[in-house]
């Protein structure tokens, strides 16, 4: 964050983390003009004249120091009609959300510094209250060292943290396991699972609802058999948690036929799936990237303005629907189906499982927290609306307008002999 040598470090104080969150998101902050003493954005104001000025925030009743920002406009001389002096900032360090907290105090109760003829304790620093540099860089090393712990731990590859039922109890994670392979152990077995909700698209937090989503493959001799094995199971409301189930045949269509969510399923990282086959490895390794078409994006376009995206959110609008969460949580799906939508015609891939930290990332986020106003939402989704449309209508478009049928339904056919040929209960004699 700059080198000490001219260079000036205040406490930011937030009231809660939904002021950060919206100083994040507009990437701006502000002061109030102080009546006895030289007020706050006085002093930023010389000191952005004599150098760079740095930010380190904490929120108050957090104990713990949530993110370093730069100033880089001066504060305004007038105060806004509500009193604040505003300026802009740039963040260069956040936390992620499931560890909002950030450093803890305890890994900075020691550190204090000289003021006059008293000792102040880091932690104890009111609002605008400025550090020496070599105190605040210090801070910042212990605050930079404590995100890459957290970033080498979100990183591992692991199962869903799902919480447990109690001592000596099954998680809810193990409980539907045990359910999944019961209900297709009678009919095949599972080829794919992985997440269907908002595990999927790394957004998840403690009160998300777990949803998954399998691929399983019925054996050949039942589908040549005289019952036909089932395309899709659903779970029941006595269920643990919701799940979908879909034959490898029934999967072969959907992809071929654009279904995102489908396809989503073969562009997930590893430590996103719980079980991966072989052979739905080497599908993706092979039949991935066919998927990419004209049609997917259509389909996220569909998904996302037709009658179960902004067509219902203008329809809510009309009637005055009061639930803002609703709301929110409804242009959430819609801007990410329109993001997922861009990154294909963009010709970039899919990357269904954002990157924390990322600016699609935080721009779900703050939508899902209800960060934006309404009229906010409907220009970025016109936004990426048009910049979808522009990026199709490019020269340099590549993407195929439909899936190339013949390739999967080979590989379907490769599934179905190899199975066959390999089920001992089956004989090719009469």
């Amino acid at each position: 964050c700059g080198c000490a040598e001219m260079s000036f470090y205040f406490v930011a104080k937030c009231v809660d983390f939904a002021a950060l969150n919206t100083s994040y998101n507009m990437c701006e902050w502000a002061s109030r003009r102080y009546e006895t003493t030289t007020s706050p954005h006085e002093i930023l104001q010389e000191c952005y004249s004599a150098g760079e000025v740095f930010l380190i925030f904490s929120v108050n009743e957090s104990k713990g120091w949530q993110g370093v920002a730069k100033v880089i406009s001066p504060p305004s001389e007038s105060p806004d009609k509500d009193g604040w002096h505003r300026f802009k900032i740039q963040w260069d360090m956040t936390f992620p959300d499931k560890h909002r907290n950030g450093l803890p105090f305890s890994e900075t109760a020691c550190m204090s510094f000289i003021k006059g003829d008293e000792t102040v304790l880091l932690n104890k620093c009111r609002n605008y209250t400025q550090i020496p540099a070599p105190l605040a860089v210090e801070l910042i090393d212990k605050m930079k060292g404590h995100y890459q712990n957290i970033m080498l731990l979100l990183a591992k590859p692991s199962k869903p943290a799902l919480f447990s039922l109690g001592d000596g109890e099954k998680s809810q994670f193990e409980v539907l396991w045990e359910k999944l392979n019961q209900v297709v152990k009678s009919q095949g077995r599972i080829l794919m699972a992985c997440p269907f909700g908002s595990q999927r698209y790394n957004l998840s937090n403690e009160s998300s609802d777990m949803d998954m989503f399998v691929v399983y493959m019925a054996s050949t001799k039942s589908h040549l058999s005289l019952t036909t094995p089932p395309l899709t199971i659903k779970s029941h409301e006595a269920d643990v948690a919701d799940f979908t189930v879909v034959e490898v045949k029934r999967f072969c269509e959907l992809v071929v036929s654009g279904d995102p969510r489908s396809v989503e399923t073969c562009f997930l990282p590893s430590s996103v799936t719980y079980s991966s086959s072989d052979e739905f490895k080497e599908f993706c390794q092979t039949c991935r990237q066919l998927l990419l078409t004209k049609e997917l994006v259509s389909k996220y376009l569909g998904d996302a303005l037709g009658t179960k995206g902004l067509k219902l959110l203008h329809k809510w609008q009309s009637h005055s629907f009061p639930d803002v969460g609703k709301i929110n949580k409804l242009f959430y799906i819609v801007l990410r189906n329109l993001i997922l939508a861009r990154q294909v015609a963009s010709g970039e891939g899919l990357q269904p499982h954002l990157a924390i930290d990322s600016a699609d990332w935080k721009l779900l986020l703050a939508t899902r927290k209800g960060v934006f106003t309404t009229d906010e939402l409907e220009a970025k989704v016109t936004k990426l609306k048009v910049e979808i449309e522009m990026l199709l209508a490019d020269a340099s478009c590549v993407l195929p307008e439909h899936c190339d049928f013949n390739t999967i339904e080979q590989w379907l056919l490769k599934l179905r002999c190899s199975d066959l040929y390999c089920d001992q209960s089956f004989s090719f004699h009469s």
